[in-house]
């Protein structure tokens, strides 16, 4: 079993399991096994191009075609069961619908960017009816709202944890009231989409079935960070903020006794740079089909990956080395 959970806008300076000092990441934080890469970029500020990029792996100069050909297209042919369960609202013909039309059962928990009552706990009790369905090996996508604007909808209100009542964020004494409460909020879906992502690992590790799951945000958010106060993605200069991203890898105790030389690879790579787009590839490998057009050099599961130059694909459309940025 292969499970993708997509996060939004979150940023691994954010999260305690990048040495952030809140505590944002208490349940991941304590997972056996977990593997935390520490510099993977994304290939673009954009939700649209950049989870199009990670499905497809298209290059930064195509990405924005409508890529076909998603690995989760490639596990289908293979004879995996597939599904896409999405928190996002679903807007036809952008780069995400098409891609999750790849899937034979497809669901959205959610139909506004707006509804402050569909959190992305509404999407687990639709991870336990694909469980509950497994007959066989599944590929299962899941993508979350996340972290995206406006912050403090995203999370119930037992998950507000950060506010006016507790310390700062350490070393943002340049943020006046209103940037901290926002920054208060942000962290505040950090924590949520922790508690979420480890409940699907959770539901995952009790089938018993070797499994491997993963982690990533599509893009990064600028958080007044630079002397121009952005707050936000996707906008003209784009800043590393916005294409810094957490990549986390666990694999299931069955997984790590039938895959040992994947979790060989995983703690070895995790030390890498690692372009997200690589995904496509990464899962690709870790499918174990036979097609040809794999490229274990891009694996991060694989002993043989290596990393490559990492080019980001900007909202005016230039493609830009990640250390231009």
């Amino acid at each position: 079993m292969v499970v993708l959970v997509i996060g939004e806008s979150l940023r691994p300076d954010h999260l305690g399991l990048y040495g952030y000092a809140r505590e944002t990441t208490p349940r991941l934080g304590a997972l056996e096994g977990l593997v935390v890469f520490e510099d993977v970029t994304a290939p673009s500020p954009v939700t649209q191009t950049s989870v199009a990029a990670m499905m497809t792996g298209a290059e930064p100069e195509t990405v924005a075609e409508h890529p076909e050909g998603s690995w989760v297209a490639l596990a289908r042919e293979a004879g995996y069961a597939t599904a896409w369960i999405s928190n996002q609202d679903r807007t036809d013909g952008t780069e995400t619908a098409l891609l999750a039309e790849d899937a034979e059962h497809v669901v959205y928990t959610s139909h506004s960017w707006s509804a402050s009552a569909q959190h992305d706990e509404d999407v687990l009790p639709e991870v336990d009816r694909v469980l509950a369905r497994r007959d066989g090996p599944l590929a299962l996508v899941v993508h979350l709202m996340g972290s995206h604007d406006d912050y403090s909808l995203r999370y119930p209100e037992r998950f507000e944890r950060f506010g006016p009542s507790t310390a700062p964020p350490p070393g943002r004494e340049d943020l006046d009231p209103r940037e901290r409460a926002l920054v208060d909020h942000y962290d505040n879906t950090a924590l949520y989409t922790d508690w979420v992502v480890a409940e699907v690992v959770e539901r995952v590790e009790a089938t018993g079935a070797p499994a491997a799951v993963v982690f990533v945000s599509d893009h990064g958010e600028n958080l007044f960070d630079t002397p121009a106060r952005l707050r936000g993605h996707g906008v003209p200069g784009t800043t590393p903020y916005e294409v810094s991203v957490p990549l986390l890898a666990w694999l299931s105790p069955a997984m790590r006794v039938a895959r040992p030389e994947v979790a060989t690879a995983l703690a070895r790579n995790a030390r890498q740079p690692v372009a997200a787009a690589d995904l496509f590839d990464a899962f690709g490998h870790l499918l174990g089909t036979d097609w040809r057009g794999v490229r274990p050099e891009r694996s991060v599961f694989s002993e043989r990956y290596a990393p490559r130059p990492r080019r980001v694909l900007t909202p005016t459309g230039e493609v830009v080395p990640v250390e231009a940025l």
